[in-house]
């Protein structure tokens, strides 16, 4: 019994095509030479800009004061809390609240509210601050004291 031949023609025919094309595309490329030397120098200012902003950045974190813990700390003023019938912007007779805040009811937050009222320079009118009895509540565009 005779083993048939595995025919290897698609192998040579490859081979010639692969062959003309690569004879092909180094014409093309010789051909171009300026379009060669620009997609390599592409490349080399693509490293260098990544390379100056890499050092860029180093320098920057190095030149950062906040690093590590601070020991003694100065001691910052809070600004007061603007009254929001000082706003320019704010329509004439139309009412406003400074402070808008929830949970209503809540001993903590009314004691840290009373505090914040008492404590602003100048004092916060009363009328000025709402609460509310829950987060969707602030919310709204017309809020209502509870």
């Amino acid at each position: 019994m005779a083993v048939p031949r595995i025919r290897h023609e698609w192998l040579s025919a490859y081979s010639r095509q692969t062959g003309a094309l690569l004879k092909k595309n180094c014409l093309i490329r010789l051909r171009s030479w300026k379009s060669n030397v620009l997609q390599i120098l592409s490349t080399f200012l693509l490293i260098f800009i990544i390379w100056a902003v890499d050092q860029a950045v180093t320098y920057s974190s190095s030149q950062f004061m906040g690093k590590g813990a601070v020991r003694e700390p100065k001691p910052t003023p809070i600004d007061p809390i603007p009254d929001c019938r000082d706003n320019l912007y704010l329509k004439r007779g139309q009412s406003c609240y400074t402070i808008i805040y929830s949970p209503l009811g809540d001993p903590l937050v009314e004691s840290i509210m009373e505090a914040v009222i008492r404590n602003n320079e100048p004092p916060l009118d009363r009328d000025s601050v709402i609460g509310m009895e829950s987060q969707d509540q602030t919310h709204s565009d017309k809020p209502e004291a509870s």
